[in-house]
């Protein structure tokens, strides 16, 4: 109704991203430093967005693999941006409207998600989704 208060979306259970990944994308320069890598197996690793070009990104379209589950690494404390969305629709038309992609936000909590959430709830997308937050690897505790 007009006038009504924006609210957040309520967060649906987001996946882990699977073991049967194919790409994994770091968005404009995003790095998880190894630690999702390890869960992801055998994972081809691709950049776009940020400082690449439009033809890179397109080469990272092309290179991806669209019949298994492509994870785009992003940066949780910078907000979506329309550069995103149009990488998004391009991948959309590309790869076909079936091949998951799973937008993975590099932050240790859910402060700070909502952007993130509404971003994706905004595209309408069934076979887009936001991971839970990439929690850091923790120390052994010591004997």
């Amino acid at each position: 109704p007009a006038g009504a208060p924006l609210t957040t979306p309520a967060p649906s259970p987001a996946p882990e991203p699977p073991p049967d990944t194919g790409t994994l994308i770091r968005w404009a320069g995003a790095d998880d430093q190894g630690r999702l890598r390890p869960r992801l197996g055998e994972v081809r690793v691709l950049d776009a967005g940020g400082a690449a070009s439009l033809e890179q990104d397109r080469d990272t379209l092309n290179r991806a693999d669209r019949a298994r589950p492509v994870v785009i690494l992003v940066r949780a404390w910078e907000p979506p941006t329309g550069d995103l969305a149009d990488f998004l629709d391009d991948a959309r038309a590309h790869w076909g409207a079936t091949t998951p992609i799973l937008l993975q936000p590099l932050a240790t909590d859910d402060h700070g998600l909502a952007p993130w959430q509404r971003f994706v709830a905004r595209r309408q997308d069934p076979a887009l989704q936001l991971c839970p937050p990439l929690t850091p690897d923790r120390e052994p505790a010591a004997p």
